[in-house]
Formats: structure tokens, sequence, C-alpha cells
């Protein structure tokens, strides 16, 4: 009957059948589901807290069929009707499919590109810029700069206070929320680490250096973005790092918070900077 529907895609259909036989035994495995009866829900186990948003393909079908069969849906047509689904790829390309004679890169800054930057780009041909939207509309991001947003202390001693006034602040149970703190580099860095002011954060907090091996970058980096955890870091970090919020409790109180301690000489770091939260459509500060 499907085959009758989409004739010439027979292929399409054998292999997502393909997908189904293979991810039918593996609803068991971790990570373990949980369903909310209240919504009928499945979500996953992301950090602390389940997320609603995360799914495992036909693995996850499967899991609501199987919660049916044991009659744990609460309006088990209405949620069959909306899980029972073939979701099929309908494209994809890449960059290079297009064809350029050339191509240099893309920039998330390209906005914010100085005078002398774009002077050395015409040398080399480039005389056309494209701005292209975020799929995922307008940025959720909120930077108060007419207020608390930008400080200048007197000290260092003032200095170390403020941004742990800030992080203190920012994840107490009235908030709860994750920051992320880039210094200029690993000396500004050590000097907040070693002050008696660095002791007091508690433990949830990490420091991400490069002289980290890739997989403990990996692990700070997977939990920066969850409730009450602090991330210290250099400001090499603060460009391409996807400190991604999979933690709905999070997104509720705010999302991340970043605070950077120093100023930028070039607007485009700040932006990058910025961009370490809010991402992908979340929330940020």
């Amino acid at each position: 009957s499907l085959m009758q529907k989409v004739p010439g895609y027979d292929y399409l259909i054998d292999n997502e059948i393909a997908l189904m036989l293979d991810q039918v035994r593996r609803v068991e495995e971790e990570p373990f589901y949980h369903l909310n009866r209240e919504t009928d829900m499945i979500g996953y186990k992301i950090q602390d807290a389940i997320c609603y948003n995360v799914t495992y393909g036909y693995r996850t079908t499967f899991a609501y069929l199987k919660e049916a069969d044991n009659g744990n849906l609460k309006d088990q047509n209405t949620t069959l009707s909306r899980v029972l689904t073939m979701p099929i790829s309908c494209g994809q390309f890449s960059y290079a499919n297009i064809k350029p004679k050339r191509i240099l890169g893309v920039s998330g800054t390209l906005e914010v590109m100085s005078d002398y930057e774009k002077t050395v780009l015409k040398k080399y041909g480039v005389n056309q810029y494209l701005y292209i939207p975020s799929v995922y509309g307008k940025s959720n991001f909120s930077f108060d700069k007419a207020g608390d947003g930008v400080s200048i202390e007197n000290g260092i001693g003032d200095f170390h206070y403020r941004i742990t006034e800030e992080i203190s602040k920012l994840t107490t149970k009235n908030h709860k929320r994750a920051v992320i703190v880039f210094f200029k580099d690993s000396i500004q860095l050590n000097k907040y680490t070693a002050s008696s002011l660095y002791r007091k954060l508690g433990r949830k907090k990490e420091l991400l250096t490069e002289n980290k091996s890739s997989n403990e970058k990996s692990f700070i980096i997977s939990k920066a973005a969850t409730i009450g955890q602090v991330t210290l870091c250099t400001a090499v970090f603060g460009r391409g790092t996807d400190f991604f919020c999979k933690d709905d409790a999070l997104e509720n109180n705010g999302g991340v918070h970043v605070i950077q301690t120093f100023l930028s000489k070039d607007m485009s770091e700040e932006i990058q900077i910025q961009g370490r939260t809010a991402r992908q459509g979340k929330k940020g500060t």
C-alpha cells in the first residue's frame, strides 16, 4: 500500500525498514527512556535532567509501542498517531557541491569584520559577502549593556570578588543557572584559581584548558550547560566550542550565562564568546 503511494522509492522504504529491524532490538539499551504518564512523552536522561526533546529514531518509536502494549499511555490513540511516523531525510548537500572556484570558509562574525580584514580579503579577490540568517530564527540571547552587564573594578582583589559574586548569584537555589567564565589567557585564569575566592565556588566547577586531554575536554564541555555547573576557561574556547544546552530545567531557568573577564581588541572575539550561550534557539545571557 505504501509503495503504491510512492512508486519508485522502494530503496528508501527498504532502508527505513532495515533501520526498524535493527533498532527494535535496542529499546531496552542505555540510555534508558523515561515515560511521563501525564503528558505521554518519552524522554531520556541528559546529565541531571530528563529531556523530552531527544529521540533515538525508531528506538523511541518502539518504546512508545511497548508502553501502549502495557497500557501505560493516557491517550493511546492520539499519542500513537503522533509518534508512528517514518522520519525520512528529504535531502542534504555540502557547500562543496555548489562548486565555486574556491571555498575560503564560513564566518559567524561577518557583520563585525573590520575594514582592515575586508581590505586583506579584497587582495585575494573576495569582494562580495553573503549574509544568511540562522535556521533557528532570532537569537534568544540578552545582554545588559547599560546596567550591571559591564563592570570595571579598581584592583585584582575586587576583580576576583566580583567574578565570584556573579557566579554565586547565578548558581544558587533561587536561580540555578550554569555559568561559563572566559579569561584572557591561562595566566589570568591561574591567578583567579590561586585566590581564596575560587574555593568558595563549591564542588560543581571545572577548568577547561588547552593542556587537558581530548576526552577530558569533551567531558567538561558536555556537562558545562547543566544546572549549577561552573566552567572556567581561557578565551581560546570562546570560538567554535559547542556548549549546547540539553538540560530542560536549565533552559526553563534562563539557560547558560557567560561572563567575559576581559575586553576584546576585536569585536569578532566578543561576538564569538557571546555565542557560547543561547545556541540553536536556546535561552542565554
